[in-house]
């Protein structure tokens, strides 16, 4: 019983890695200034509007 469980729940578990992984393939490019003095602002994140996060 508990077999049979692992074998059918091993391609959900493969799908969902593989498509998490998937999503990381984007590159994103530029600059990130600060909106008072132009300076660039180092070790920003980038989220994308209207996209769901990945964890």
């Amino acid at each position: 019983m508990r077999k049979n469980l692992l074998v059918r729940m091993l391609p959900l578990l493969f799908a969902l890695i593989t498509s998490a992984a998937w999503a990381q393939e984007r590159t994103v490019t530029g600059k990130v200034t600060s909106a008072e003095d132009g300076s660039g602002l180092p070790g920003v994140n980038v989220l994308v509007k209207e996209q769901p996060m990945v964890q």
